[in-house]
């Protein structure tokens, strides 16, 4: 009887196991940005704690590199205000590379 329910404790062990092993989840926390964002009007990339944030009119986009891939950010992580800092010309950015003006990112980059 013991036998038995060693058994099937190992099998059910076993299938377990095996199922959460093909799980592939990757969660990844991006720091959010200071409530007042100031960037340069010749370049609207942000750095802080390992992470470029690029923002483009209304969207913020953030990676690991430099030049992407970009994802977008959590509107809860955004910035309450931005400013420029030669506010003559401020204007509402430049897509990174593989951006779209409607926000979307090239699939085939």
């Amino acid at each position: 009887m013991i036998k038995k329910v060693l058994a099937i404790l190992i099998f059910v062990f076993l299938l377990t196991s095996a199922a959460f092993s093909r799980i592939n989840v990757s969660v990844v926390v991006v720091p959010p940005l200071p409530l007042i964002v100031e960037l340069d009007n010749n370049s609207h990339q942000y750095y802080q704690n390992g992470y470029y944030y690029n923002y483009r009119g209304n969207v913020w986009l953030y990676s690991k590199s430099k030049h992407g891939p970009w994802r977008h950010l959590q509107k809860s992580r955004y910035p309450r205000e931005v400013r420029y800092r030669n506010h003559d010309q401020a204007d509402h950015g430049v897509p990174p590379r593989g951006m779209h003006d409607n926000g979307h990112m090239d699939r085939h980059q």
